[in-house]
C-alpha cells in the first residue's frame, strides 16, 4: 500500500466530543532525486504546502473568444452547432449559418482592446485574493497565451498580446501567486469507437463535417488523432511552465481521458522544474482524475458538508449563472460571497472566484463591487480567515450544506445564512478561536458547539475591527454567551459576516455536536494493510479497496459523557454475507454488511450499541470477522449515536 501523508498538528485544546480534528499542515519533503512518471515518487509531493493552505482565496476568470457572443455560457463553441439548442437558433439570428460564420469567425472580434492586467491585478489584490489567474484555456481549444504548439493564441490571432504573460507578471508584482486552469482535455474530437464522435465539437462532425476539411480550423475543433493530440495536450502544459511558471495548475473534468502515462509525465517535468526553482506548487483537480497523494481536490459550484482533514478546494462564480459573461447576467450579492467563504475556511478549504469580464477587456462595474465589498470584508476579518485552521468544529446552525456536490449545486446556489449560522476557524499556535457570526446577533450570541474547560485569567473576546468591549459569561453547563456590544448598522465593523475573536480560554466541543451523533469519516480513518485506501466517488470519501482480508481501519472517537452508544454505519457491497466485526474497549460487535448490489450506492445500517463507562478517548477498529471468507466492502462513515444513560 503507497503510505498516506498524515502531516498533523493537534490545537492546544481540549476536545470534549466527536473525532479528534488534526488540520493538516505543511512539512518539508526533503527530495533527493528527481520525481519519475509513476504514483510513488510523485506521491512524495506535498500537495498542499504551508502557504496555498494559508492563501484561503484566489480568483480566476472565464474571459476568451466565448466572450464575445456573449450568450448562453461558454459553452456557446460547442452549442451553436446543436441544431435544437437556444444557441444555434440565436446564432443563425445574429450571424447567420454556422457554416458561413463559425465559431473561428469570433477569434478576430475578441480584441480586448481595454484589458490591462495592472488593473485587473490590483482589483484582484484589492479584493482580498493571495492567488489569480486565468483560464489559459477552455473546451473550445482557443489559448491565452504566447504559444508554439498551436495557431489559436492570444498573440498570434485576436488580442495579439500575450495575455498570460502580462497577467502573471501584473499579478507576482502585487505580491500574489499566479494560477493557470486547463480545461481543455475535453477538446479532442475523435472517433473513440467506429461511427462514434465524441469531443466538444462532436455536433461539428454531425452536422456540420465540410468545417473541418480547413486544417488549420481544424486544430481549433480538436479534429485530428487521438495520438496528436496527447501530444498538444501535454506539449501546452509544458509550454506554460516553461514560459509564466504557475504557482498552481488546475485542471476541470475530462482529464481522466488523458492517457495515465502522459498525466504522470507532465505532472513529473512540473514538479521537477518547480524543484529547480524552490518553488511550491499545487495540482487541483475534480473527481478522481489524479491520485490525492499529490493532488487537491476540487468541488464545482458547492462545499463540503463537514470538515477535511485533507486541504480542499472549490471552484465557484460571482454571477448565478454563466461563468463567462452573458449580457443580463445576474451577479450575486456580497454578502453569499463572504459566507460561502467563511463556510469554506471552518472546514480546511480553499475558494477560487471566477469572474466573467467582458470580451473588450473591462470588468462589469457590478462584478467590482462585489469584488471591493468582499475585500473590505477581509480587510476587518482577515485575521479570522487568513493562516487559520479548523477548530474541532466547523460551526454551528440550521442552515446545513446539501450531500452531493456539483450534483446538488442548486441548492448551495439557494442557500441562505442568518446570525444563527457560526462558522469557527483557529490561529495555526492554537492560542484563538475565531466565531465568525453570519449575521449580526441582535442580542446575547449563545455558542452551542463551545464549552469552556477553564477560563484564564487574561480571557477576553473581541470583535474583529471594532474597539468596542465586548462582555461575555459562561454558563453553570460550561457553555459561552457571547454579550455583542448594542451596535446599529452604522457603527458595526462591517457588513453581512461579524468575527468574534476568543482567546485565554481552553475551550471543548460542546454537547451540540453530539446530539446528533458523533460521526467517524473514512476520510479521518488511518488505514493499514496493504491494499486498502480512500477514493472518490460523487463528490464523497469512502474506504475501498479492500482487497487484502488482514487490512483494516482505525479511528479515534472521544466519547463526551459515558452511556450507551448506539452505531450505525453507511456501507456498500455486492455480495451476500459480508460479516465484520467492530471492535473499541475490550468489546466487539459481529454484524453484516448489506448487499447493495453497487459499490456506490452506499445503505446505513444498524451495528448494534457499546457502553463507554467515563468519557475519554477510545480507538476503534474496522475489520473482517474470517479472513478465509472474506468479502469485500466500501465504508463511508461510522456514527455513534446519542447515548443512553
Amino acid at each position: 500500500m503507497t503510505s498516506r501523508k498524515i502531516n498533523t498538528v493537534l490545537f492546544g485544546m481540549t476536545v470534549a466530543a466527536g473525532l479528534i480534528f488534526l488540520a493538516s499542515c505543511s512539512v518539508l519533503k526533503v527530495h533527493p532525486d528527481t520525481y519519475e512518471p509513476r504514483l510513488e515518487s510523485l506521491a512524495r509531493h506535498t500537495e498542499a504546502p504551508e502557504w496555498f493552505q494559508d492563501a484561503k482565496i484566489g480568483i480566476y476568470f472565464h474571459w476568451g473568444v466565448y466572450s464575445v457572443p456573449a450568450f448562453g455560457s461558454e459553452w456557446y463553441p460547442r452549442h451553436m452547432y446543436i441544431k435544437d439548442n437556444p444557441e444555434y437558433k440565436h446564432h443563425v439570428q445574429e450571424y447567420g449559418d454556422p457554416r458561413e460564420f463559425g465559431y473561428p469567425d469570433f477569434v478576430p472580434l475578441f480584441k480586448a482592446e481595454h484589458f490591462n492586467a495592472d488593473e485587473w491585478a490590483l482589483l484582484f489584490k484589492k479584493a482580498g485574493a493571495r492567488f489569480a489567474g486565468p483560464v489559459a484555456e477552455h473546451h473550445d481549444g482557443f489559448s491565452m497565451w504566447d504559444s508554439q504548439v498551436t495557431p489559436w493564441n492570444a498573440a498570434d490571432m485576436g488580442p495579439g498580446r500575450d495575455i498570460s504573460g502580462e497577467l502573471a507578471k501584473a499579478i507576482r508584482r502585487q505580491g500574489m501567486r499566479f494560477i493557470t486552469t486547463f480545461h481543455h482535455a475535453r477538446n479532442n474530437l475523435w472517433e473513440s469507437a467506429p461511427g462514434k464522435w465524441v469531443g466538444h465539437y462532436e455536433y461539428v462532425k454531425k452536422d456540420f463535417p465540410t468545417l473541418l476539411e480547413d486544417e488549420k480550423r481544424a486544430i481549433l475543433y480538436g479534429y485530428m488523432p487521438r495520438e496528436k493530440f496527447v501530444k498538444m495536450w501535454k506539449n501546452k502544459l509544458i509550454e506554460v511552465i516553461d514560459s509564466y511558471q504557475p504557482d498552481i495548475m488546475w485542471f476541470d473534468s475530462w482529464l481522466d481521458e488523458i492517457p495515465e502515462t502522459d498525466r504522470f509525465e507532465y505532472i513529473a517535468y512540473y514538479l521537477n522544474q518547480a524543484q529547480k526553482r524552490n518553488q511550491e506548487v499545487v495540482i487541483v483537480r475534480k473527481q478522481n482524475d489524479l491520485p490525492l497523494e499529490f493532488s487537491v481536490l476540487d468541488h464545482e459550484k458547492s462545499r463540503m458538508s463537514r470538515a477535511s482533514k485533507q486541504v480542499w478546494m472549490t471552484d465557484d462564480t460571482i454571477s448565478t449563472g454563466s461563468w463567462c459573461y452573458t449580457k443580463n447576467l445576474q451577479i450575486k450579492p456580497a454578502r453569499d460571497v463572504i459566507h460561502a467563504l467563511a463556510d469554506t475556511v471552518s472546514k480546511n478549504g480553499i475558494v477560487l472566484l471566477n469572474i466573467s469580464p467582458k470580451a473588450d477587456g473591462t470588468i462589469p462595474e457590478d462584478q467590482r463591487k462585489v469584488l471591493l465589498e468582499l475585500g473590505d470584508w477581509l480587510n476587518q476579518n482577515g485575521e479570522a480567515i487568513y493562516s487559520t485552521r479548523p477548530w474541532i468544529t466547523y460551526g454551528e446552525g440550521p442552515t446545513k450544506e446539501p450531500e452531493g456536490g456539483f450534483s446538488e449545486h442548486e441548492k448551495f446556489l439557494n442557500l441562505k445564512y442568518s446570525a444563527k449560522d457560526i462558522r469557527y476557524t483557529c490561529s495555526k499556535d492554537g492560542k484563538a478561536v475565531y466565531a465568525i457570526c453570519l449575521g449580526w446577533p441582535d442580542g446575547p450570541l449563545h455558542l452551542q458547539a463551545v464549552c469552556v474547560a477553564k477560563e484564564l485569567p487574561d480571557a477576553q473576546i473581541q470583535l474583529l475591527g471594532s474597539p468596542q468591549k465586548v462582555d461575555f459569561k459562561v454558563n453553570p453547563d460550561k457553555t459561552l454567551t457571547i454579550l455583542p456590544p448594542q451596535l446599529d448598522k452604522t457603527q458595526r465593523p462591517c457588513q453581512y459576516a461579524y468575527a468574534f475573536k476568543l482567546t485565554g480560554f481552553l475551550l471543548e466541543a460542546g454537547p451540540y455536536q453530539w446530539a446528533n451523533g458523533i460521526k467517524l469519516n473514512a476520510n479521518r480513518a488511518v488505514l493499514e494493510g496493504t491494499q486498502l485506501r480512500l477514493e472518490e466517488q460523487n463528490e464523497r470519501t469512502n474506504i475501498g479497496y479492500w482487497n487484502d482480508p488482514y487490512d483494516c481501519a482505525h479511528w479515534l472517537l472521544r466519547i463526551p459523557e459515558a452511556g450507551i452508544y448506539k452505531i450505525q454505519g453507511e456501507f456498500a457491497a455486492v455480495e451476500d454475507h459480508a460479516r465484520y466485526i467492530l471492535k473499541s474497549d475490550g468489546q466487539e460487535i459481529l454484524f453484516d454488511v448489506p448487499n447493495t448490489k453497487n459499490w456506490y450506492k452506499s445503505q446505513k445500517t444498524d451495528i448494534g450499541s457499546m457502553r463507554f463507562t467515563k468519557p475519554g478517548v477510545y480507538h476503534i477498529i474496522l475489520s473482517t470477522e474470517n479472513p478465509e471468507k472474506h468479502i469485500l466492502i466500501n465504508v463511508w462513515q461510522i456514527t455513534f449515536l446519542n447515548h443512553i444513560q
